[in-house]
């Protein structure tokens, strides 16, 4: 599941830090999801499902 993630308790919290990762070369590309699980935000680099 998802206890290995890091956990935001808001999508503004989670893209903020998906824009800093990427402004600094972290990470190419980040997009945040609500996990089913937690019902916290997660970033991923995976596409979204359709």
């Amino acid at each position: 599941m998802c206890t290995r993630k890091r956990a935001y308790d808001s999508v503004g919290h989670a893209l903020g830090t998906a824009v800093h990762r990427v402004s600094t070369g972290e990470a190419r590309a980040l997009r945040a999801y609500r996990c089913p699980y937690c019902r916290l935000w997660h970033l991923t680099h995976k596409r979204a499902l359709a």
